[in-house]
């Protein structure tokens, strides 16, 4: 479990804990065995073709590698989960991530940022939004620090959309922008970079210690996301792009976005744009609208539906009993309903009834929760101890 023993070196936690930066340390089962988010990486790591756009008129996302980067470093996902028997749970889920240029293994960070991040939104349903994004987005920094040691890195910024709550957190230049029934756009967020402190939106003719970021996903300590609200009436879309879209002149996104006849051609055209100016860099663009309705889960339990700019994969997390599956291990083995075989992950669920009937007359011997519970929900933290700071040893 290498954030422990890197925790251990420098602090000395519990075995069992991991430690954010913010202060907070956690006690997990299996923290570097999340099956869940385990799936996810796989399903983002493949990126087989140079551009795609993929999902409807309405929620949509695409990437471009562009005419200079080798690989595509950009990660973008959209979740929705839907819940068969409490529908006021579900929501939405919309992230974008760009591996920081010049630093290491870029692509990794990217996919582990989404990855771990879209994991931990999952099993937090219990938090409020805001804490739900924090937490997740700490986690994911602890994740990404915990491989490359600082050495590496990626923005973060994403969306969540529950119960008629639009809640944003950014880490890093990526960017939200709220979208506003007369198809304007606003940016809700600020980028984390000194030309932005300083009072520069461009950086132009600055040196590049000022262009440089100011945080990202994976720098360890002093870590502290930002959280964004909008609300339904104010924006009637969002957008996450990465810097290879909203490097365009402001005025063009602006106009693009007044003149594009849907979301989903907003994104072709941001994209296009990006091209057009040189594809200097990897450029992705997600769009989400504040009132979309994940829909009724067609099987008792949970359906995670989630969608890349390449493929789309569900995953149903069966309801045993009064409760739904409590454990990884269950997790692992329930069976997956793929829109493309390409995107299959694990097909060994089918062949665990047995165990599912074991499991659900276990259960019913528990006392009976009053609200149902998502197979990986945590506890939230509850102790508070200092992050060290290397730098004093």
């Amino acid at each position: 479990m290498k954030a422990v023993e890197h925790l251990e070196a420098i602090g000395k936690p519990p075995a069992d804990c991991v430690q954010t930066p913010l202060g907070t340390m956690i006690q997990l089962k299996n923290p570097h065995d999340d099956r869940l988010q385990k799936r996810l990486a796989d399903f983002l790591t493949d990126v087989p073709i140079p551009r795609a756009v993929n999902g409807t008129e309405a929620l949509c996302l695409g990437t471009n590698i562009g005419s200079v980067r080798k690989q595509n470093e950009d990660r973008a996902l959209i979740i929705r989960a839907s819940y068969s028997t409490a529908p006021e749970r579900n929501f939405v889920l919309g992230v974008v991530s760009d591996g920081i240029g010049g630093l290491s293994r870029g692509e990794e960070a990217s996919t582990l940022a989404v990855s771990e991040f879209c994991s931990r939104v999952v099993r937090q349903s219990r938090l409020s939004p805001e804490a739900r994004l924090r937490f997740a987005a700490e986690m994911a920094n602890v994740a990404v620090f915990s491989l490359l040691k600082g050495k590496g890195g990626a923005t973060l910024s994403a969306v969540l959309i529950a119960k008629g709550n639009v809640i944003g957190v950014n880490v890093g230049d990526s960017r939200i922008y709220g979208i506003s029934p007369r198809r304007q756009s606003v940016q809700l967020t600020k980028d984390d970079t000194l030309a932005s402190y300083l009072g520069r939106r461009d950086g132009k003719d600055m040196g590049s210690d000022v262009k440089g970021l100011v945080q990202f996903v994976g720098m360890g300590n002093d870590f502290d996301p930002h959280i964004i609200t909008t609300n339904e009436r104010d924006s009637e879309s969002i957008l996450i792009t990465s810097d290879g879209v909203h490097d365009a002149p402001s005025e063009a996104i602006a106009q693009i976005t007044q003149i594009s006849r849907s979301n989903l051609d907003l994104v072709q055209r941001l994209l296009s744009l990006s091209g057009i100016l040189g594809g200097r860099d990897n450029a992705t663009a997600l769009v989400i609208p504040t009132e979309f309705n994940p829909g009724t889960a067609s099987d008792e339990g949970v359906t995670i539906a989630c969608t890349s700019s390449f493929d789309s994969l569900e995953i149903w997390i069966p309801k045993l009993g009064n409760t739904f599956a409590e454990s990884d291990d269950a997790l692992e083995k329930q069976p997956e309903k793929e829109k493309n075989p390409a995107a299959n992950v694990n097909s060994k669920g089918r062949k665990n009834a047995t165990h599912y009937r074991q499991r659900k007359l276990a259960l019913r011997k528990k006392k009976e929760s009053n609200e149902a519970k998502l197979p990986l929900d945590e506890d939230p933290p509850s102790l508070s101890i200092s992050f060290p700071d290397k730098r004093k040893s």
